[in-house]
């Protein structure tokens, strides 16, 4: 007996949603630990992530837990003296995204 298309998307969108979850966390690790003039690439790509988590039914907590924990490395490039208000500037810009308002 064949599965019916319904069945077949649902067991096969979760991993397929959790992939697109951790290649949009990864491009902000790699925009985060990218020196550039800028961080409007770094704000796109959150908000992408914070979109991409509600997406998948991640909690806002948990989102922001695991945006924190996994950016820590990529702060090491950014001057001490602005690794606080960048961070700051992440959870916010994810919130949003997650949210939906950007």
């Amino acid at each position: 007996m064949e599965p019916n298309a319904s069945e077949s998307t649902s067991t096969t969108s979760r991993p397929v949603g959790r992939e697109r979850l951790r290649a949009a966390l990864d491009a902000v690790v790699h925009a985060i630990a990218s020196p550039g003039p800028s961080l409007d690439p770094v704000r796109r790509l959150v908000v992408r992530y914070g979109a991409t988590a509600r997406e998948q039914a991640v909690q806002l907590d948990d989102m922001l837990q695991t945006l924190t924990r996994t950016i820590c490395g990529a702060l090491d490039a950014v001057p001490s003296p602005q690794r606080a208000e960048v961070l700051a500037s992440v959870q916010w810009w994810a919130v949003h995204g997650y949210h939906r308002a950007d």
